[in-house]
């Protein structure tokens, strides 16, 4: 699945400053048109340990305007989270309609890091991106725009 991820693209140094600048100029304008928009845009970030997944987002949230970009972080659900449905704690910090929500990790770290720890079957590995499908498919029909990347390291790395 990965092997198209790991072609081994490379870019001079010049070439990528050029294209930083130039990435960076446009996000901070693209965000800025976001704020009059009636729907807010949620990136998952998500990615192997030491694919750069926690640089990303310090990277982005130095690039971008603070003041409409959220990150918010999940680690072990609470006492309070563990009584309630299971996508409740993500619900309640999404962002409102001009601004970003960035998840590292998101709602698949979880699923994904049990799975390729054996401690979830493929049954309930497949269970789960169900209940992620249809958590992002209702986020979607009230109007959000759902950014997903995946980090990845080729096995060398």
């Amino acid at each position: 699945m990965f092997e198209t991820a790991e072609v081994g693209a490379k870019l001079k140094d010049a070439a990528f400053r050029e294209l930083k600048d130039r990435l960076r100029v446009e996000l901070i304008g693209l965000q800025q048109k976001l704020r009059a928009a009636d729907f807010p845009v949620i990136v998952i970030l998500s990615g192997i340990k030491g694919a750069g997944v926690v640089d990303t987002v310090n990277l982005l949230n130095t690039w971008m305007d603070p003041r409409w970009i959220a990150t918010t972080a999940f680690d072990e659900p609470s006492d309070e989270e563990r009584e309630r449905p299971a996508f409740w704690r993500f619900w309640r910090s999404l962002p409102a309609a001009g601004t970003i929500g960035l998840y590292p990790g998101g709602w698949y770290l979880d699923p994904v890091l049990e799975h390729c720890a054996g401690t979830l079957s493929r049954a309930q590995f497949d269970e789960q991106l169900l209940r992620i499908k249809t958590f992002e498919q209702a986020l979607a029909e009230e109007g959000a725009l759902i950014l997903k990347f995946w980090l990845h390291l080729g096995k060398r790395a």
